[in-house]
C-alpha cells in the first residue's frame, strides 16, 4: 500500500532539513554553560549544556597551559554526553577544556574555559638534625614530606628561616635577613 500523501510529505521535508542542515554547510549549535563541577588535586570534572541538536558526538579537548603547556589531548565523547571527569591530572596546574559538538562531519564552534587544579601543601621537613656547626655557620639536614602527599617533580626548594632564641620572640623568622632558599637536589 502506497504512503498517504501526508506521511509522503513529512518524509520529504524531513529529508529536505536534514539534507538543508548538512547540504548547506551548517554547523551544529556549540554548547552553553561550560563550567566546572568539581574541582581536586588531580581531578577535574566538567559539565556543559547540549544545544538541542540530536548529535554524533561531543569532543572535549583538554590541555596544561601554567605552570606549563602540553599539547591538546582529544576525546570523542558519546553525542549526548554533558559532564566528564579528567583524571590523572598535576596538582596546581591550569587547564584549557574546549568542547566541540559533532553532527553529520560537521563541527561546532568551540566553548573554552581554564580551571586550574588544587594545589597541595607539600607539609613540612621531616626530622631536622644539625650535621654540623663552626664558628659561622650551621649545617642542617631533613628528610623531605611524606612522598604520598605531594609532587616529586613539582617541589624544587625549601625555604629555611632561622633567629636567635628569645622567649619573649615571637616576631616572623622568615624576613630577608634571615632566611635562604636550599635547592632540592
Amino acid at each position: 500500500r502506497p504512503p498517504s500523501n501526508m506521511a509522503t510529505s513529512w518524509m520529504l521535508f524531513s529529508a529536505l532539513v536534514v539534507c538543508f542542515a548538512v547540504c548547506s554547510g551548517q554547523s551544529p549549535s556549540p554548547v552553553t554553560n561550560l563550567r566546572a563541577i568539581s574541582i581536586e588535586e588531580r581531578s577535574l570534572q566538567v559539565a556543559w549544556t547540549l544545544p538541542g541538536d540530536t548529535l554524533d558526538a561531543v569532543l572535549l579537548e583538554f590541555n596544561a597551559t601554567s605552570p606549563f603547556i602540553t599539547r591538546p589531548v582529544r576525546l570523542s565523547l558519546s553525542g549526548n554526553t554533558e559532564e566528564y571527569t579528567l583524571v590523572n591530572l598535576q596538582e596546581g596546574v591550569t587547564y584549557r577544556i574546549t568542547v566541540y559538538v559533532e553532527d553529520g562531519g560537521l563541527v561546532s564552534n568551540p566553548v573554552s574555559g581554564q580551571y586550574t587544579t588544587v594545589e597541595i601543601d607539600p607539609g613540612a621537613p621531616r626530622e631536622l638534625r644539625v650535621i654540623g656547626t663552626t664558628d659561622t655557620s650551621i649545617t642542617i639536614g631533613f628528610k623531605t614530606p611524606a612522598i604520598m602527599q605531594w609532587n616529586v617533580e613539582a617541589l624544587s626548594n625549601f625555604r629555611v628561616c632561622w633567629t636567635e632564641y628569645d622567649e619573649s620572640n615571637h616576631d616572623d623568622p622568615c624576613d630577608a635577613s634571615s632566611s635562604v632558599s636550599v635547592n632540592n637536589a
